[in-house]
């Protein structure tokens, strides 16, 4: 559903589908949401929308502000998310400006568990294998859901970007200041005082902050396209240490 003013547009889809094979991939929700008001040299988007940074079509590390469904990782999605976006031009440059409220994972194939034997336990055929245990001594394991930092003003997210388009070459610059979408594992043993031996296995999930630097450059030449990529990562730990 689209619908176009002289000055603004507003943009609704919504996207339905059933996984056969998956049952946790199926859906019917908005997929993007949005409205675009433009003035003369500047543009005002709001709303859930994807963000599309570079040209590569097969992998793009340098897009990375939306977060992706992997749960098949045959057929992985973008979604889009909660954004406010404002971009003014002057001449052949572009800047971006971007603000992210609302911290969002990746959609990934969920471990609900480890059995006492080390096997990992999943609801999606796409999780397997064990860790190692000791069998001489009882390990229990506790797996905590994986749930993204809560949205407040400490876990906003920003991203600029410059664009810049001359003699048929079009390159541009990136830095995103983000939460991150894959969340890394923290385990803790804890030995159980009321069963001699027994150690329970804490699994947390980790939501760091991310600082992202992106480049792309494109030229075509006639019918050919040259295209490039690249993205810098720089974790930051929970001492707030890089």
């Amino acid at each position: 559903l689209k619908a176009i003013h002289p000055r603004a547009t507003a943009f609704v889809s919504v996207q339905a589908r059933g996984d056969f094979a998956d049952p946790s991939r199926n859906r019917f929700e908005p997929d993007e949401a949005w409205l675009e008001v433009n003035f003369p040299g500047l543009t005002l988007k709001a709303g859930r929308f994807v963000a599309n940074w570079g040209t590569a079509s097969l992998y793009n590390p340098a897009d990375v502000l939306n977060p992706l469904d992997l749960r098949d990782p045959l057929d992985t999605e973008k979604w889009g998310t909660l954004m406010l976006k404002a971009a003014g031009s002057l001449g052949p440059l572009t800047l971006e400006a971007y603000y992210l409220p609302v911290p969002e994972m990746h959609r990934l194939p969920v471990i609900t568990g480890i059995s006492p034997g080390g096997a990992l336990e999943s609801r999606s055929r796409w999780v397997r294998g064990t860790v190692d245990v000791d069998v001489s001594a009882p390990v229990t394991f506790a797996v905590s859901a994986m749930q993204p930092p809560v949205p407040r003003p400490s876990n906003s997210q920003l991203a600029a970007r410059a664009l810049l388009s001359v003699a048929g070459l079009d390159v541009s610059l990136g830095y995103a200041y983000l939460v991150d979408r894959f969340p890394s594992p923290a385990l803790e043993a804890v030995p159980d005082p009321g069963v001699p031996l027994n150690t329970t296995v804490y699994v947390d999930w980790l939501f760091r902050r991310l600082h992202v630097v992106t480049f792309d450059v494109e030229r075509t030449f006639g019918k050919l396209r040259v295209a490039a990529e690249a993205a810098a990562f720089l974790t930051r730990d929970l001492t707030a240490t890089n």
